[in-house]
C-alpha cells in the first residue's frame, strides 16, 4: 500500500505553476482568507463549506509558520496581488487526497475479490488520467472522490461485518463526501442498500447510526448552510438554473454520451471503460457489487440528468469503475490476469506520464516570451489580451478588481 500511495503522488506531482489556473480555483483562495475576519460563515454556497475550512486552516498554519509580516499585509497581498503560494498549498493538498484514494480503493478492491484484484483496482485508479488530470486543482472534485470511496468502503465493511465501526465510517464518509460537494451526498444510496441487505428492516438500528452521522457530519462541518439556509438555497437554485437548464455549458451532444465517450473514453480509456461496462453489466453479481451497482447509478444518472459538460463532473465514477475493472482479476488464470492488467492500464499510464511530463518541464509560454524578447525589434508592441474568463496571461479587468474589493470589504 505504501508504495502504491507514493507511485500514485509521484504521479501528481508537481502541482502545476500559478499561470496554470482555472477559473473555478479562485475560490479556494478568496473564501478561505475571508474567514480570518472571525466570521466563519462563509455567505457562499455555491459549494459546502468543509473544504472551505480545510484549506483556510492550511493557509493559516503556513502564515503562522512562514511568515512574519502582519496579517493585514498577508491577506491583502494574497487577495489583490499574487496568491500563487496558497493555490499551491491548495493544489498539493487535493494531490495527496487523490493519492490517498488509490488505497482506499485498492482495499475496497481486496474487501470484494481479493490480495491481487485489490492491488489492481488501486493501480488502475492511481494511473487514470482522470484523476491525474483534476488531482492537480484546487477544486471540490478529488476531495469529494476520495471522501465517496471511503464511504463505498465503509459501506462494503457493513455488508461483511455490520459493526458499530462500520456503520460509523460509512455514514462520516457519506457525510463528509456532500459536505464537500452537493452531489458527493448520493454516497447515501449505495450506504443505504448495504444496510438493507445486511438487514432487511427499517428498524436497523446500523441504518438509523450511519444514516444520522451522515446528517450529523454534514451539519458539524458545513453548518451555515443550514444556520443561513435562505442564502444558501439562492446559490442552490442558480447552481440548478446552470446545470440543469442553461446552456452556457451545453455540448453539441447529450450530456450522457458526451461523458461516456470524452470523460470516461478519455479519463479512463477505452479498454478500461469497455472492461468496467461489461463487469458492471455482468448478471451475476455478489452483495457486494450490487452496492457497486447502486453507487454507479446513482452518479451516471447525475451526469445524464445535466445538461451542462465538464469532465471532471465524472470523478466520483473514476474509483467505481477500477473497482469493476478489478472483477476481471478473478476470471482466470494468474499468466492471464497479468496480460489483461498490462493491456488494461498501458493507455492510461501513457496519458498520465504525457500529463506529468508537461507539468514537469519548462512551461512553453514562458519559453515563447523569452523567444519574444529575444527576437523582437526594438519598439516593438506584442498584445496578447485572453478573454474574460481565461487565458495565458491574467489580466485584471474591472469587474474581477471590484468583486475582490467587495469581498474583502465585506469580510474585513
Amino acid at each position: 500500500m505504501g508504495l502504491l500511495l507514493l507511485g500514485a503522488l509521484w504521479l501528481r506531482w508537481p502541482v502545476p505553476s500559478p499561470e496554470w489556473t482555472h477559473i473555478d480555483e479562485r475560490v479556494f483562495l478568496l473564501n478561505p482568507l475571508k474567514l480570518w475576519s472571525g466570521d466563519l460563515n462563509p455567505h457562499f454556497f455555491i459549494y459546502p463549506t468543509l473544504h472551505i475550512y480545510l484549506c483556510s486552516a492550511l493557509y493559516y498554519l503556513y502564515f503562522l509558520f512562514w511568515h512574519n509580516e502582519p496579517m493585514s499585509a498577508f491577506i491583502a497581498y494574497r487577495f489583490f496581488v499574487d496568491g500563487g503560494d496558497l493555490l499551491a498549498i491548495a493544489r498539493a493538498f487535493n494531490a495527496v487526497l487523490s493519492a490517498a484514494t488509490a488505497v482506499v480503493v485498492a482495499a475496497t478492491g481486496r474487501r470484494i475479490y481479493g490480495v491481487l484484484a485489490g492491488l489492481l483496482a488501486g493501480v488502475f485508479f492511481a494511473v487514470m488520467p482522470l484523476s491525474v488530470r483534476f488531482a492537480h486543482l484546487a477544486t471540490t472534485d478529488s476531495p469529494a472522490a476520495w471522501w465517496i470511496a471511503l464511504a463505498v468502503y465503509g459501506a462494503i465493511r457493513v455488508l461483511q461485518r455490520g459493526r458499530c465501526i462500520d456503520y460509523a465510517l460509512a455514514g462520516v464518509g457519506a457525510g463528509l463526501a456532500g459536505a464537500t460537494k452537493y452531489p458527493a451526498a448520493m454516497v447515501c444510496l449505495p450506504l443505504a442498500l448495504a444496510c438493507w441487505l445486511r438487514t432487511p428492516t427499517l428498524r436497523d438500528r446500523g441504518l438509523w447510526l450511519s444514516g444520522g452521522l451522515a446528517l450529523a457530519t454534514f451539519a458539524c462541518t458545513s453548518p451555515y448552510v443550514l444556520l443561513d439556509v435562505g442564502a444558501a438555497l439562492e446559490d442552490l437554485a442558480l447552481m440548478g438554473r446552470v446545470h440543469l437548464m442553461s446552456e452556457e455549458a451545453k455540448a453539441d451532444m447529450a450530456s450522457g454520451w458526451y461523458y461516456l465517450r470524452y470523460a470516461l473514453g478519455y479519463g479512463i480509456g477505452l479498454i478500461g471503460l469497455l472492461a468496467a461496462v461489461i463487469a458492471c453489466a455482468w448478471p451475476r453479481k455478489s452483495r457486494e457489487e450490487w452496492v457497486l451497482v447502486a453507487a454507479t447509478a446513482a452518479f451516471a444518472a447525475l451526469l445524464v440528468a445535466a445538461e451542462s459538460v465538464f469532465m471532471r463532473y465524472a470523478l466520483p465514477l473514476a474509483p467505481l469503475c477500477a473497482l469493476w475493472c478489478a472483477r476481471w482479476a478473478i476470471c482466470g488464470r494468474r499468466w492471464l490476469v497479468a496480460l489483461g492488467a498490462v493491456v488494461l492500464l498501458i493507455e492510461p499510464l501513457y496519458s498520465s506520464l504525457q500529463t506529468r511530463a508537461l507539468l514537469s518541464g519548462e512551461d512553453t509560454r514562458e519559453q515563447a516570451e523569452l523567444w519574444l524578447s529575444q527576437h523582437a525589434r526594438d519598439g516593438a508592441w506584442i498584445v496578447n489580451v485572453p478573454p474574460l474568463i481565461g487565458g495565458n496571461i491574467e489580466v485584471l479587468y474591472p469587474e474581477t478588481i471590484f468583486a475582490r474589493e467587495q469581498r474583502f470589504a465585506h469580510s474585513f
